[in-house]
C-alpha cells in the first residue's frame, strides 16, 4: 500500500524560486500591494522612498483596516489563500503569494507593520536568514520604535522593502536612475488606477488617494 511523508521544501531555495514567480517589474509589484491595501478599504496610500547604495528602501503605508496578529501571520505565510476561494467584492488579490513574490521580486526583507483595533502586529522574512523557516516576529515596543517618524491613522498597515538587491542589480545606478524608475513607475500605477484615482469605481465611496 502507498504512504505519504512530508516532503517540505527547503526554505531558502523556495524563496529563491518565489522571487521569479511573474518576473514582476517595480510598477507590478507596487500594484500588488496596492490591491491588498484597496481590499483591506484602504484609500490612502503612501509610497515613500529612499536612495542609497548601500540602504535603499521602499515603504508602503495604507489607512485600511489593518491585521490583527494571527491575520498578519497568516498574510506572511506562502501560499496562504487558495485562489478558488470565494472573496469579498473589493478583495482583488488571487493567489495568496502576491505580497511575498512581489515584495522578493525587489528586495531580500519584507517587513509589515499593523495596526488593527489598538493592537500592534509585526513581522518579517529575510531571505538571508530563513533556515526552518524562521520568520521574524517585533514586539510592540520593536514596533513602535520602527514607526515612532511616521503618522498613522487608528488602523494601518505599513509594508518595508529593504535590501533592494533586485531592483538595484546595476550596480553603477545612481541617484537619477532610481529616480527615474520609481517615476516610471508612478506612471505606470497612474494608469492601473486611473478609475480608482478619479472616483469612478462603482461601490466604493471614496476616491483612492497614492502619493509619493
Amino acid at each position: 500500500m502507498a504512504q505519504f511523508i512530508e516532503n517540505a521544501p527547503v526554505a531558502s531555495d523556495f524563496m529563491e524560486t518565489a522571487r521569479s514567480f511573474g518576473n514582476y517589474d517595480l510598477a507590478l509589484s507596487l500594484a500588488d500591494l496596492v490591491d491588498n491595501s484597496i481590499s483591506a478599504d484602504a484609500n490612502e496610500i503612501d509610497i515613500v522612498v529612499k536612495f542609497d547604495q548601500e540602504n535603499s528602501v521602499i515603504k508602503i503605508l495604507d489607512n485600511g483596516k489593518g491585521m490583527s496578529s494571527t491575520e498578519l501571520y497568516e498574510a506572511m505565510r506562502m501560499a496562504s489563500q487558495n485562489p478558488k476561494n470565494e472573496r469579498t467584492k473589493n478583495d482583488m488579490g488571487r493567489f495568496g503569494l502576491g505580497l511575498k513574490t512581489a515584495s522578493f521580486a525587489q528586495a531580500s526583507v519584507l517587513t509589515v507593520l499593523t495596526r488593527k483595533a489598538g493592537n500592534l502586529s509585526g513581522a518579517e522574512w529575510d531571505l538571508d536568514n530563513i533556515e526552518n523557516w524562521q520568520m521574524r516576529v517585533f514586539d510592540e515596543t520593536e514596533i513602535q520604535s520602527q514607526i515612532a517618524s511616521i503618522e498613522t491613522g487608528p488602523n494601518f498597515t505599513l509594508i518595508i522593502w529593504s535590501r533592494l538587491n533586485r531592483l538595484l542589480e546595476n550596480f553603477s545606478m545612481t541617484e537619477d536612475d532610481f529616480n527615474q524608475i520609481i517615476l516610471d513607475a508612478c506612471d505606470q500605477l497612474s494608469l492601473i488606477y486611473h478609475r480608482y484615482l478619479n472616483g469612478e469605481v462603482p461601490n466604493i465611496d471614496k476616491k483612492l488617494k497614492i502619493s509619493v
